[in-house]
């Protein structure tokens, strides 16, 4: 477990009480992040009523880093002041975000609600510890769907460029560096050798310049099933929205669906149940399928790589059985997108180099996407 800083319990219990002055702090628990630099407490308190049940808050300390895709619009603003920003346009938006109730910019530190700790994987089984048979397939739908409902809802709000993420978005210098952390961590952690490591590297641009091609949209660029929480009324809330910007369309349907072997754990059917459903409801059609495949890739791409790099210069080991699904999808959308597309770097020579030296990928390949 994460050790307690007494110094910034003192902060959020000044706000707490500037928040809420009859409260009295109880106790607190420090809670684990996910890959996140960002700390995390619980706070249980009563609100000083003679009648008052404990309740509970969060705290967040920031890291107050800037969004590397700042640099696609020439905007650079403070990861804090971003999800300060956004939790109250967002909320004014009908998004599902958790409430700020205080916060101390100096010490980057703020009370947000409550929400739980309930991610959105949960409900697939897996991930909660309960076998695949006690999975409730209307309620993985059903809360599959209300995420959908919230990125939809997000790509629907009205442009404003006084709001700082409608000047930011992926460039293709963003794309490809993304996706050289797999040249740069995975491989060489594999062991293939330099001049493998630079025929995939010359490929890596022509993919940023079609990705940076498609069309956009708003998206919260970290759209995965740990960035949603299941709050106590069974309602899907978004966090972590800070980097949102602007984007390729299907980007948040490919992290959804994708990210950390969800798509194995939903399975096939399922998946492709939530893609018709995001292409019915968005009315974008079926081109958004490829658009899908080729953003998955570039993730994909990048994830294997960041999953390394994670696990290389911070320790986190945890993050190295996700390789080998990611690896196994990057050979299921090269192949789909092989057959579909008409893209030069896609005319199976790519899957080819990849397939021959990367055994998951090769048998990706086999398995089809839709």
């Amino acid at each position: 477990m994460p050790e307690i800083n007494h110094i910034e319990i003192a902060v959020c219990e000044r706000l707490l009480h500037e928040w809420s002055p009859a409260s009295h702090l109880i106790r607190c628990d420090a809670l684990v992040p996910d890959a996140s630099l960002r700390r995390y407490y619980r706070l249980f308190y009563t609100d000083g009523l003679a009648s008052s049940q404990e309740k509970s808050i969060v705290s967040v300390i920031y890291d107050s880093t800037r969004a590397p895709e700042a640099g696609g619009g020439q905007i650079s603003i403070a990861a804090d002041e971003a999800f300060v920003s956004l939790a109250r346009f967002f909320s004014e938006n009908g998004i599902a975000v958790p409430r700020v109730y205080a916060g101390d910019s100096e010490s980057h530190i703020y009370l947000l609600e409550d929400l739980g700790s309930t991610p959105l994987f949960s409900i697939v089984g897996s991930d909660a510890g309960c076998p695949t048979s006690a999975r409730d397939p209307e309620k993985i739908i059903s809360g599959y769907s209300q995420a959908i409902a919230q990125m939809l809802r997000l790509q629907a709000i009205r442009a404003n460029d006084h709001i700082f993420i409608f000047q930011r978005f992926f460039s293709e210098a963003t794309l490809l560096t993304e996706m050289e952390e797999t040249v740069d961590y995975l491989l060489p952690d594999r062991g293939c050798s330099v001049s493998f490591r630079d025929r995939v590297r010359q490929v890596l641009p022509d993919i940023a310049a079609a990705v940076a091609r498609l069309p956009r949209a708003l998206v919260h660029r970290d759209f995965h099933s740990w960035n949603l929480l299941i709050d106590g009324n069974e309602d899907v809330r978004v966090i972590d929205f800070q980097d949102s910007l602007i984007g390729p369309r299907a980007y948040d349907l490919a992290s959804l669906l994708n990210d950390r072997d969800t798509d194995s754990a939903l399975g096939d059917a399922l998946v492709m149940q939530l893609v018709d459903a995001f292409k019915k409801e968005s009315g974008f059609g079926s081109e958004v399928l490829l658009e899908y495949a080729l953003v998955l890739l570039q993730r994909d791409l990048k994830v294997a790589g960041r999953f390394a790099k994670l696990a290389t210069l911070r320790g986190l080991d945890a993050y190295r059985k996700w390789i080998p699904g990611t690896l196994r999808r990057i050979g299921r959308s090269l192949a789909f997108l092989s057959a579909n597309s008409s893209m030069g770097f896609l005319n199976g020579e790519f899957l080819a180099l990849l397939s021959g030296e990367i055994e998951e990928v090769e048998a990706g390949a086999h398995s089809p996407l839709f």
